[in-house]
């Protein structure tokens, strides 16, 4: 019976929050993006038309600097996007390049909301000089000026570590970066959350600190901590671009922000090249704001006065 009470209250809580998130149009335009990302990445192998890591393939068959058109030779080929200076297909870069982005987004976002929400949770439960270390630290990296931070650390740890995958290099760094925003915004909530009387009736019935926190205050902190993570994924992104565009990603591997800086090195930007660039500009261009808008939806609805101003 108790089961049954839980769904129910389960049900009841997601169809008002489709209701509240469906008033909001941007709302439903960010998140068809994302599904429509989400599909393109996961069908990769079936919709791109060819491998643009093959080169040698790409060179035989591909003619270079192709402008968009779906027929060529007098024969259909899928050069919707034309093709790059190295004969390689730039839909299909853009198709493979897409896992990439959503893969660094997530992972970034995972790494960052784990290290945040326990930093958070531990600083602002137990308050004293575990609380003042804590967010000492947090200072330290908030005041770091966040690119030219993320490129030092990025050169560095390739230097140090030459054989470590560079993607996840990126990933790493970018979660070391990413983490203080949400530890900061956690503590704010658990400091409010440890006051209330729910939670001092927890301790007069002697529970203990691990349980507080694990049954009564995170489950106050998860909503914060998703629609927060949101808005990470936005930031990871473009952050990630820009790397790649400075020359600090993997090389090896097809991303938006590698093929910018590609059509930028092969001088696609003076030779009017513009289906190279236009592309993948846009795409992450499109990804970015989808989240942002998610993020702050997440983030009215969540918060029930940024509801009562619409």
């Amino acid at each position: 019976m108790a089961l049954r009470k839980k769904l129910q209250t389960l049900a009841k809580s997601q169809r008002e929050f489709w209701r509240v998130y469906r008033r909001n149009p941007v709302a439903i335009f960010g998140l068809s993006v994302i599904i429509f990302f989400t599909i393109i990445a996961a069908l990769t192998p079936w919709i791109a038309p060819q491998n643009p890591y093959d080169r040698t393939w790409a060179v035989e068959h591909n003619p270079a600097n192709a402008p968009p058109s779906i027929l060529t030779s007098g024969s259909f080929l899928p050069y919707i996007f034309g093709t790059d200076s190295s004969h390689r297909d730039v839909f299909s870069q853009i198709v493979h390049g897409t896992w990439v982005t959503l893969f660094v987004g997530f992972f970034t976002t995972f790494i960052s909301m784990v290290v945040g929400a326990s930093i958070g949770l531990a600083a602002g439960y137990s308050g004293g000089y575990l609380d003042e270390f804590l967010m000492r630290v947090t200072d330290f990296f908030l005041v770091l000026p966040w690119l030219p931070f993320l490129i030092v650390l990025t050169t560095l740890f390739a230097d140090l570590f030459p054989d470590f995958p560079r993607l996840w290099i990126v990933v790493l760094m970018l979660a070391v970066e990413s983490w203080p925003i949400t530890a900061r915004v956690v503590r704010s909530l658990v400091l409010t959350l440890k006051e209330r009387q729910f939670i001092e009736r927890a301790r007069a019935i002697g529970s203990s600190s691990v349980h507080i926190i694990v049954k009564h205050i995170s489950p106050n902190v998860i909503p914060l901590v998703i629609a927060n993570s949101i808005l990470t994924i936005s930031l990871a992104i473009y952050t990630q671009s820009e790397l790649d565009f400075f020359g600090l990603g993997d090389p090896s591997i097809i991303s938006w922000g590698n093929m910018i800086k590609q059509a930028y090195d092969k001088g696609a930007f003076t030779s009017g090249l513009y289906w190279w660039i236009i592309p993948p500009g846009l795409c992450i261009v499109l990804m970015v704001l989808s989240f942002s808008f998610v993020g702050h939806s997440l983030d009215e609805i969540l918060n029930p006065r940024l509801r009562e101003r619409k």
